[in-house]
């Protein structure tokens, strides 16, 4: 994709740079990606970060009607996915067989290892605070975070699972001992057909068993958020964030 044809976020949402295979930054970072970043940021007073991981066939424009959630002063990145779909319309992080859940091995270990390298790499190209992360994903993001932040956790202030799951790890990928209090929150749909409430229910008790702090909502809606889950996940940024 190029400069001319990257895809566009809303104005009402601010200027953000667009990051593509041109640029230094990416070659860092491995993944195109958009990122806003405060203007009062620098290397002396480096600011807190909220990074959206998109879905099955998204791209990195758009999470971001979850950047209005995310309070004044924190910088805002979404990466794009590192596979593309056949038809070239959209963008993926793992191989996925949604009919029992479960995903390709070793597309989950690749896609796993390419965020924790883009989030390892923020405090390197961005003035922003390393122990101030938060990943926050919808759908295929939110299960690619979630096996983040179970197999290794030390990264991210707190992590997002929005319409996610926990699929079945390889046993490349195994969880941490502990999760020592990571904020965990969980929205999902009743309604949904897709990824069923069942699997937000049992990501629920697994990083409750492991420690976790964790906030947790079901709304009448099906594969989406609703306004009540959107403001929970407001109030949720607020609290991580200023902790």
């Amino acid at each position: 994709m190029t400069e001319s044809t990257r895809p566009a976020i809303p104005a009402t949402f601010g200027s953000a740079e667009w990051v593509g295979e041109g640029n230094p930054v990416f070659h860092i970072t491995g993944l195109t990606h958009y990122a806003r970043i405060p203007a009062e940021a620098s290397g002396a007073r480096r600011v807190p970060l909220v990074i959206l991981a998109h879905g099955w066939g998204g791209n990195e424009a758009s999470m971001w009607i979850f950047a209005r959630l995310v309070p004044a002063g924190v910088a805002v990145v979404t990466p794009r996915a590192p596979l593309t779909l056949p038809a070239g319309d959209g963008y993926f992080w793992c191989k996925y067989f949604p009919d029992d859940q479960r995903v390709d091995a070793p597309s989950m270990v690749a896609a796993v290892k390419t965020l924790r390298h883009f989030v390892r790499t923020m405090p390197d190209v961005y003035p922003i605070d390393p122990e101030k992360i938060v990943l926050a994903g919808f759908s295929q993001g939110a299960m690619t975070g979630n096996v983040l932040a179970l197999t290794e956790p030390e990264p991210v202030r707190g992590v997002a699972s929005l319409a996610g799951a926990v699929p079945p790890l390889p046993p490349e990928l195994f969880p941490a001992p502990s999760l020592n209090g990571l904020p965990v929150f969980i929205a999902h749909g009743t309604e949904d057909r897709l990824v069923p409430v069942s699997a937000a229910r049992e990501a629920h008790d697994l990083f409750a068993r492991l420690g976790a702090d964790v906030t947790y909502g079901e709304y009448p809606v099906g594969h989406k958020m609703n306004s009540s889950a959107m403001n929970a996940l407001r109030a949720w940024f607020a609290q991580v964030l200023s902790a």
